[in-house]
């Protein structure tokens, strides 16, 4: 560029001539250094150089520590940044590859004391050059706030017929930054599940619970929108309490259990054998069948007399696996019956069911039935230590002059409880 221009004046025409010629030849020269102008302008100031600074600096909050992001999008001169922070009691310095666009230069500030941290960058060029400081506000969280967190509250919880465990989690001031619950529980084959529950669930089922165990859960937190980390509380410990409900598990468990029952074969009329149960011969006294019959609707029965042998020591029973330790019940709705005979609705370990002569001490639970009970519903209830196999049924013996039961249906329940 050219210094300051002195114009000098000149008499007449040939004055006017000369002093425009030398107007002219300043601007031509002017124009050649527009460029450098604008360079000048932005960055010189007198005879000082001043690299551009940040165009932007955003402070991402974390675990005692910062993530410090500048954008950088002018000069392409700049080869490093110096971030300080605390009135410059430290600092850092990162080196800066430019390229055609705009570049951010991003870093990890560690071991910040927890609370409010005012940052500095200043931008370096290859000769050394300093742009002006440009300042950000930061945010450390630390044990102070992770101290402040409470985890999500279980409100209550209950079973249902699927046996399945619903927990109901209370509401949370969203203002601290919870994010969600993480949950662990085991299951009856001692599988560990793990279940993340975010804020706008509240019910959660722990499917196949395992009655009595533990649940242990906690709340994530992130204290704001630009936060690096997330914080946790510690573990708390929650067990279900559920009441002494008994859950209905006929169709799960028992085969055939009724309304209608089916038969494997029939005589086209009244009798026939059951299918899914075991029926001694000697219960099959009606032409071959019997075990299975039909009036106006299907019925498990057993009969004698009237044209049918006596029957000693009948069974109708089946083998179930029950897969839950605990308090068991069966009951069975009575069609119609009468006093003649001995009769027992029965429950046994194993696979195999007792003779008459030991329906009472060798098995698990047991009724002995006769007249007065069509249409009643009669239960008996049985204990399991572990899983496991138990047969169920009905044992009778019965004189030839006439003795009979019928059975319109069976249920089979289970109580999920932690007693």
């Amino acid at each position: 560029m050219m210094g300051k221009l002195k114009i000098k004046t000149y008499p007449g025409v040939a004055g006017i001539f000369f002093g425009l010629l030398t107007i002219a030849f300043f601007m031509t020269g002017s124009t050649g250094c527009t460029k450098m102008d604008d360079y000048k302008k932005q960055f010189v100031k007198g005879d000082l150089i001043y690299p551009a600074k940040p165009d932007t600096i955003l402070v991402y909050s974390g675990d005692y520590r910062v993530r410090l992001s500048s954008v950088l999008t002018s000069d392409p001169n700049i080869v490093k940044s110096h971030i300080y922070w605390d009135s410059r009691s430290d600092s850092m310095e990162v080196d800066v590859k430019r390229t055609q666009g705009a570049d951010t230069v991003s870093l990890l500030v560690k071991d910040l004391l927890e609370g409010s941290h005012t940052f500095e960058v200043v931008n370096e060029d290859a000769g050394g050059n300093r742009s002006v400081p440009v300042y950000a506000v930061g945010v450390v969280y630390g044990d102070k706030y992770r101290a402040s967190l409470i985890n999500r509250p279980i409100a209550s919880s209950f079973l249902d017929t699927g046996l399945q465990v619903h927990l109901s989690f209370a509401s949370m001031d969203e203002s601290a930054g919870p994010i969600l619950t993480e949950l662990h529980y085991e299951t009856t084959n001692d599988d560990s599940v793990r279940l993340t529950i975010g804020l706008d669930v509240t019910d959660t089922l722990l499917m196949d619970y395992k009655k009595g165990s533990a649940v242990v859960y906690r709340t994530y937190y992130r204290p704001d929108s630009l936060s690096i980390d997330t914080f946790k509380t510690a573990y708390d410990t929650y067990m279900p309490q559920i009441q002494d409900v008994w859950v209905d598990l006929t169709a799960k468990y028992l085969k055939n259990p009724g309304n209608p029952f089916y038969y494997s074969t029939w005589d086209g009329g009244r009798w026939g054998d059951l299918d899914q149960w075991i029926t001694t011969p000697n219960v099959k006294n009606a032409g071959g069948y019997g075990g299975y019959e039909v009036k106006n609707h299907s019925m498990i029965a057993m009969e004698s007399g009237w044209g049918k042998s006596a029957i000693t020591n009948g069974k109708i029973y089946q083998s179930v696996y029950l897969p839950y330790s605990g308090k068991w019940r069966m009951t069975v709705n009575m069609n119609d019956l009468n006093d003649q005979g001995r009769k027992y609705i029965l429950a046994a370990a194993g696979q195999q069911f007792p003779d008459i002569d030991h329906a009472e001490d060798q098995s698990l639970a047991y009724y002995e039935f006769s007249g007065n009970h069509g249409g009643d519903n009669i239960s008996i209830s049985f204990t399991i230590d572990q899983p496991g196999d138990v047969t169920l049924g009905f044992l009778a013996s019965m004189t030839d002059n006439g003795s009979f039961f019928e059975v319109n249906n069976l249920k089979l329940e289970y109580s999920y409880s932690n007693n």
